[in-house]
């Protein structure tokens, strides 16, 4: 895959041509990154008036900004040769901004450079080209919602009269699983119903182990299919830059599951009742 970097300066002198690496940028075809030190912009400050600070904080905002649109609309192809004045990241833009001089912000001509990017590469990058000491901020830990879980625990009760719910499976139940396996749902009308909450913003492994259990119970329950038979995950759509997105974006596109926002839930209880999926074990 192809990456390209472009190294963000500050001019401090016209007429000498002094530069100040304050600021990287990285592409591929699928991505953007870019991040400026704040902590250098604030050491190299004093070589600046006022006014030309304020307007350089002005312009690297803009350029982050532009990344994130550009991260929320990541379906853009990053190397449209015609895509030369708008915001959106590409090649064209980014020679675009190259040309641009305003005796302040500097761009570099894009250069390939021979790594799969991702967070901790460009990171890396930034510390090489930019500022060695530089700190980026550690990523944050999902906050318990605590109105999300009381919301799910309610709708797990309106769902109980059709399917068990927080139901360990056994292989007495189905013989071809690996091992027990917890799921949040399971009935059957004639063929297996089962639907799991999972948290797209977990820790990359867990999130790998979460979906992979619940694919293969998936693709268990869908060999029997006497009757309709669905499979449900419920979720949220992590970040848009993040390292889960794409796994979220494969789950969203399985032909095997059906993924379902975390607020339209109602359409699976709605498909239960329609339906007429049962629990598969009678609870007194």
């Amino acid at each position: 895959m192809n990456t390209f970097y472009s190294i963000v300066s500050l001019s401090s002198s016209s007429h000498l041509g002094e530069r100040i690496n304050i600021g990287l940028i990285c592409l591929d075809e699928k991505q953007v990154f870019f991040h400026y030190s704040k902590a250098k912009l604030s050491v190299v400050g004093s070589l600046f008036s006022s006014s030309a600070q304020d307007l350089a904080k002005s312009a690297l905002t803009s350029v982050q900004q532009a990344a994130k649109d550009n991260a929320i609309q990541n379906e853009r192809l990053l190397f449209d040769e015609e895509d030369k004045k708008s915001s959106h990241f590409s090649i064209a833009y980014l020679n675009y901004l190259n040309r641009y001089n305003n005796n302040l912000i500097q761009f570099s001509e894009p250069e390939p450079i021979q790594v799969t990017l991702n967070k901790e590469i460009f990171e890396r990058l930034f510390q090489k080209f930019i500022f060695d000491t530089e700190t980026f901020d550690a990523p944050k830990k999902p906050r318990i919602n605590n109105k999300t879980t009381a919301e799910y625990k309610s709708f797990l009760h309106q769902v109980s009269p059709f399917v068990n719910t927080n139901f360990r499976l056994s292989r007495d139940i189905i013989p071809d699983l690996i091992m027990p396996q917890q799921v949040d749902m399971i009935g059957k009308n004639g063929a297996y119903n089962i639907a799991h909450k999972i948290d797209f913003n977990t820790g990359g492994k867990t999130l790998t182990d979460n979906l992979n259990a619940f694919m293969h119970l998936a693709w268990i329950t869908n060999q029997n299919s006497a009757k309709e038979s669905k499979r449900f995950i419920l979720g949220n759509e992590p970040a848009p830059n993040s390292e889960n997105h794409n796994l979220w974006k494969h789950v969203r596109d399985s032909k095997l599951i059906e993924y379902v926002p975390f607020d339209e839930r109602e359409q699976i209880l709605d498909h239960f009742q329609r339906t007429g999926v049962k629990p598969i074990v009678t609870q007194d």
